[in-house]
Order: C-alpha cells, then sequence, then structure tokens
C-alpha cells in the first residue's frame, strides 16, 4: 500500500503527458502568481514545477532556475520538452526535503503545489532554510473551502470524505510567520465551469487532484451513485446550463529577513 505522498506523485506522474492540454486554471494560478515577482532574479527555484511550463516563463525572467517535482513522471516530461533551455535544470525533489545547500536561492516560487504538504510546515521551513537572506518566496496554493460545490453534493448523496479537505487561508499564513516570514497575502476564487458531472470529475482527476488521504479513494462508484451525485448537483449548482466548480486559492508572498 502507497502512503499518500507516494499516491500524489504517481497520479501526477501518469498526468502528466496531458496535464498542459487540461490543467488551464492552473496556469491561470500560476501567471498571477508570477505577477507578485521582484523584478530582479538570479537563483530561483520553482517547486513542484510539473511539466516545466512555468519554470521557461521564469527562465526568461532569471539567470537560472531550478525545477523540483514530487513525481518522476513530470520531471522526465520536464527535462525532454525543455532541453533547449540553457538556464533551466530538473530533479525529482520533495518539497519537505529539498535537495540543496542553504541559502542557496534568491526567490523560491511555488503553485499548485504545496497543498499536498500535510503538514505544512515542514515545506515552509525547507523554503526559509534554502532562501538567501532577504530572499523572497511567492506561494501560491489551494485553500478550505475548494471544491465546496463537489463535497456538498458528495454529502447530500450520503457520501463522506470523498473531497480533499485543504487547511484555511489563515493558518497558512500562520504557519508561514511561525518558521520566520514576513508575509503580505490574499485569498482569490477561481471558477472552472463543465458541461456535465463527467468532465467536471476528468478535470479535477486529469489534474491529480482526486488522490484522498485514505484507502477509500479507490472504491469504483456505481452508475447509480453518479447519477445521484450529478442531480444534487444540477439541482444546487446549475448556472447558465453549466456545472461550476470553484477553487479557494491562497496567495503568499512571504520574506526572508536580512
Amino acid at each position: 500500500m502507497f502512503d499518500k505522498k507516494q499516491r500524489i506523485a504517481l497520479q501526477f506522474g501518469r498526468a502528466a503527458k496531458r496535464y498542459d492540454d487540461v490543467a488551464k486554471v492552473q496556469l491561470d494560478i500560476a501567471i498571477d502568481a508570477m505577477q507578485c515577482l521582484p523584478t530582479d532574479m538570479h537563483q530561483v527555484l520553482d517547486i513542484g514545477c510539473g511539466t516545466g511550463r512555468v519554470t521557461r516563463l521564469l527562465a526568461k525572467r532569471s539567470q537560472s532556475v531550478f525545477g523540483v517535482d514530487l513525481a518522476p513522471g513530470m520531471i522526465e516530461l520536464a527535462t525532454e520538452t525543455h532541453v533547449d533551455t540553457k538556464n533551466m535544470s530538473f530533479a525529482v525533489g520533495d518539497a519537505e526535503n529539498l535537495p540543496f545547500d542553504s541559502l542557496h536561492f534568491d526567490v523560491v516560487f511555488s503553485s499548485m503545489a504545496l497543498q499536498w504538504c500535510d503538514p505544512i510546515t515542514p515545506s515552509f521551513s525547507e523554503i526559509f532554510r534554502v532562501l538567501k537572506p532577504g530572499g523572497k518566496a511567492i506561494l501560491a496554493m489551494l485553500s478550505a473551502g475548494s471544491m465546496a460545490e463537489l463535497d456538498h453534493a458528495w454529502r447530500q448523496v450520503g457520501e463522506q470524505g470523498r473531497v480533499n479537505q485543504f487547511m484555511s487561508h489563515q493558518d497558512l499564513v500562520d504557519q508561514a510567520q511561525k518558521v520566520g516570514f514576513s508575509t503580505t497575502h490574499k485569498l482569490i476564487p477561481y471558477v472552472t465551469n463543465h458541461p456535465n458531472l463527467t468532465s467536471l470529475l476528468n478535470s479535477v482527476r486529469h489534474v491529480g487532484a482526486s488522490v484522498l488521504p485514505n484507502k477509500h479513494q479507490h472504491q469504483p462508484l456505481t452508475r447509480a451513485a453518479l447519477g445521484l451525485l450529478e442531480g444534487a448537483y444540477w439541482d444546487n449548482f446549475e448556472r447558465e446550463s453549466l456545472l461550476p466548480l470553484t477553487y479557494q486559492v491562497s496567495f503568499l508572498s512571504v520574506s526572508k529577513p536580512l
């Protein structure tokens, strides 16, 4: 039996080849997060780099960038895809145990990855460790209330624990400050819209977000259960003949003291 971290790596690895085609909102969030980056960047770390599409954007604005991801499948694809970009490097790496010396980077970036780290404190501590004094990290991650529509619909049909639960925005801010960061922050909702339940569930599965912390995630769903779920979703959340799914995204801009 794989632990949660291994299952996350496997799920995202399986999604690697189609990830960029289906992870539209993830790219929107990353681009929004990049607006908070400093203009002068030298050594940059991208945690949860995935296929490297955002790492490539970071490389255009910095001297060098190193991308790490928990999923070997993502790193393999990123390395093959971006072999022509000379100031980029990739490696399999865990946010809770970064493979770098202390005081190595002046900027750390991470978008839609750190929500899978539970507890979050070891990852924040590692980011603090690898940053130089005065360094800055821009972190975007899912927080409490994400996929609330799906969670509500499941509960209406008597199913509990089928949607990931994330830390609250304030708890994320508190944990970042506890390890020594000064912070500015904001919480922004992003909504995706889908023509039917199958499309909505596939959007969650294809980007790896269907990994749950318990073994029940692998139990197959019956057609009858999915029919009940879809009915509950349409009855409660339909908007202009579409099914919305909301992601609550915490943006943290954190600085390490000089």
